[in-house]
C-alpha cells in the first residue's frame, strides 16, 4: 500500500513538472511602441556653448552663425528585429522578424507611436532580454533626424541627420525601474517603449561645429544634410553615441 502511494505521488511530480514546463513555453504578447526625446537649444541658454573666446572665432565671417538648433522630428525604417532572452526558468529564447518592405516609424516631439511591430515571446522572469534592431537598407536610411538651424532675425534652415545605409544596434531591455526583472505573463499584454534620445545623440555639437556646415538649396529653400558623404566633421562627431541614445522599457 505504501509503495503504491509513493508511485502516485511520484507519477503527481512527473505531470506538475511537466506541466509548469509546457506552461513556461506559452507566448506573452508584446507591443512595440516608439517615442523621440527631442534636443532644443536657443539663446543665451544654449548648451551648445563656443569654444573659442569672443572675436577669435575663425568662422566669423562666413556667414552662418547659428543660433539655435531643433530637432524634433525622426524617421527609422527597420528592416528586422531579433530578441534574445534568458529566463530564470525554462529555455533560452532567440526569435527574430524579418519585415520586406522596411516598417518605417515616424516620429514626432514627445509623442508615443503605436507600431504594427510585437511578438509572441515566451512568459517567464527574464534575467536577461537583449533586442536588435536591425534597420536600413539600399534604399532606406536607417536613422533620420530632422528639425531646423536658426540664424537669428533671419528664417530658419532645415536640418538633417541621416545615417545611412545600415546599422545594427543593440539594447539591453530594462524595466521602469533598472532593477527590477522583466516578467512576462501568457494573461497579460506587455508593452516595450523604444526611445531614441536626440538630446543625448546631439548634445556633443558646438555652435562652431555647426557654423562650419555647407547648407544646399533644395525645392523647400535651403537645408544643412549631415551623413557619411555630407558635412563629415560633423558627422564624425556621432560616431559611437548611437547605441547608447536607443533604450527599451517594458512598462
Amino acid at each position: 500500500m505504501f509503495m503504491r502511494g509513493f508511485i502516485i505521488a511520484i507519477g503527481f511530480i512527473f505531470l506538475f513538472t511537466g506541466c509548469k514546463k509546457d506552461e513556461l513555453t506559452l507566448p506573452a504578447n508584446v507591443d512595440f511602441v516608439f517615442e523621440l526625446n527631442p534636443f532644443e537649444t536657443s539663446g543665451e541658454k544654449s548648451d551648445l556653448k563656443s569654444t573659442f573666446a569672443e572675436g577669435e572665432n575663425p568662422q566669423k565671417d562666413k556667414g552662418n552663425q547659428f543660433k539655435d538648433l531643433i530637432i524634433d522630428n525622426a524617421t527609422a525604417f527597420i528592416t528586422s528585429i531579433e530578441i534574445e532572452g534568458i529566463r530564470e526558468q525554462g529555455g533560452d529564447v532567440f526569435l527574430i522578424s524579418e519585415f520586406d518592405p522596411p516598417v518605417e516609424i515616424n516620429l514626432q516631439n514627445e509623442q508615443v507611436i503605436s507600431s504594427d511591430i510585437s511578438f509572441d515571446i515566451p512568459q517567464g522572469v527574464y534575467e536577461k532580454l537583449d533586442i536588435q534592431f536591425n534597420m536600413g537598407d539600399a534604399t532606406h536610411p536607417a536613422l533620420d533626424f530632422q528639425g531646423s538651424l536658426n540664424q537669428g532675425n533671419s528664417s530658419a534652415i532645415q536640418f538633417r541627420f541621416s545615417y545611412v545605409p545600415m546599422e545594427i544596434i543593440q539594447v539591453r531591455a530594462t524595466r521602469v525601474n533598472p532593477s527590477e526583472k522583466i516578467v512576462l505573463d501568457k494573461h497579460k499584454n506587455s508593452q516595450a517603449k523604444v526611445t531614441l534620445n536626440a538630446e543625448y545623440l546631439f548634445q556633443n555639437f558646438t555652435l562652431d561645429h555647426l557654423n562650419d556646415v555647407t547648407a544646399i538649396n533644395t525645392n523647400n529653400g535651403k537645408e544643412v544634410r549631415v551623413n557619411n558623404k555630407n558635412n563629415k566633421s560633423v558627422f564624425g562627431l556621432m560616431t559611437g553615441r548611437l547605441e547608447q541614445s536607443i533604450s527599451v522599457i517594458f512598462e
